[in-house]
């Protein structure tokens, strides 16, 4: 499968807080100081890894819980792990970009429109696919491995995000059907 190539007309990426502005660049807003900072192509790679800070910081937490078997040591990893890339997307990374002080957001498409924009119907359904897979391997690894407690609920909570996150592309994957 070959990755879609987009003219400057279109969006490349996307996210809760890009905008795109009238010169159709790539905006990051941040909701502390009102500011817009210009995601140009040179940084594109940089901004999609820190912007998963989040879930690398839950899988850093899983791991961590998983290891020791201690669901603690499992969240202070965690907590560790996304505090550490925050300081590398906002202490190191927006310095690097064009600030637009005061920025003003325009009106968004929704994430699901916008992903099915972006997205080829196999991509979706490989999403999809390998969600609901990942959901039934972390459920059928605690039956196997007789986790009981704190590490149990959190293999539970992770099959439980899994199969919201497919729920949420079913719609991206409708909505793509909806407008071929």
């Amino acid at each position: 499968m070959t990755r879609k190539k987009y003219n400057n007309q279109q969006r490349r990426i996307n996210g809760l807080n890009i905008y795109y502005d009238e010169h159709n660049r790539a905006i990051f807003y941040n909701i502390f100081n009102k500011s817009g900072y210009v995601i140009n192509e040179s940084n594109e790679k940089k901004y999609v890894t820190y912007s998963m800070r989040l879930p690398l910081g839950v899988i850093a937490g899983y791991f961590g819980a998983t290891v020791s078997n201690n669901l603690l040591i499992g969240i202070g990893i965690g907590l560790a792990a996304y505090a550490f890339f925050c300081y590398l997307f906002y202490g190191r990374f927006l310095k690097e970009l064009t600030t637009i002080p005061n920025f003003k957001r325009t009106k968004k498409d929704s994430f699901i429109k916008r992903q099915a924009e972006l997205l080829s119907l196999q991509r979706i359904i490989a999403v999809i696919i390998m969600a609901l897979l990942l959901a039934v391997a972390v459920v059928a690894n605690v039956t196997i491995s007789h986790f009981e407690g704190a590490i149990a609920m959190l293999n539970y909570m992770l099959a439980i995000a899994a199969v919201i996150f497919s729920l949420v592309y079913i719609g991206v994957l409708i909505n793509k059907l909806k407008n071929k």
